[in-house]
């Protein structure tokens, strides 16, 4: 798959600090095409409670989008200890 950058010569300012947004701190698209998600496992699902120690955990999803930047396919493939 070939990426395609539309302005690398753009640059962002961070709302809360004012600080510059450059390559070290904007995603890339690795993280957001291929992601990889950290969440919280705290909800027992067959028990119907929350858990007394919830644990971190990672996620592989797969994400498509269509010509107006609209996700059109949602999946996770993975799910491993975070």
């Amino acid at each position: 798959m070939k990426i395609e950058k539309k302005d690398p010569g753009r640059t962002f300012i961070c709302p809360v600090c004012g600080g510059t947004l450059g390559k070290r701190n904007l995603p890339d698209a690795k993280g957001v095409i291929d992601l990889e998600h950290p969440f919280d496992h705290y909800y027992n699902e067959e028990e119907d409670h929350i858990m007394d120690e919830p644990h971190n955990l990672m996620a592989v999803i797969e994400a498509e989008f269509d010509g107006s930047k609209k996700c059109t396919a949602f999946c996770v493939v993975q799910v491993y200890p975070g």
